[in-house]
């Protein structure tokens, strides 16, 4: 299981190389805290049908694909952001919990 997934796929590499140095079993959960965009951006690198989240996080994430961004506030806020960047193969994590 991995908790939270770092901001690109590529940083997740870097960890699932680092499980690697120590077991060969593959990580079959993925479990996003929150939605944060340098929590959940790197889900794809796991390429794990489990990933798990709140419903709350997952309306994130879609309410953020649905922008193309990795921030999900409104589109007046997006275009002062800096942090408000396309971004391809953002996934909605197909399993979720409605509290914490």
């Amino acid at each position: 299981m991995v908790i939270d997934t770092q901001a690109t796929p590529k940083m997740a590499q870097t960890v699932i190389e680092n499980i690697r140095s120590v077991t060969d079993k593959p990580i079959k959960y993925v479990v996003l805290s929150h939605y944060h965009a340098v929590r959940v951006l790197g889900a794809t690198a796991y390429e794990s049908s489990h990933v798990i989240c709140s419903e709350a996080t997952r309306e994130m994430y879609r309410r953020a694909r649905r922008a193309g961004t990795t921030s999900p506030r409104s589109s007046a806020s997006r275009a002062c952001s800096r942090r408000s960047r396309p971004f391809p193969g953002l996934t909605c994590p197909p399993i979720t919990f409605k509290t914490a």
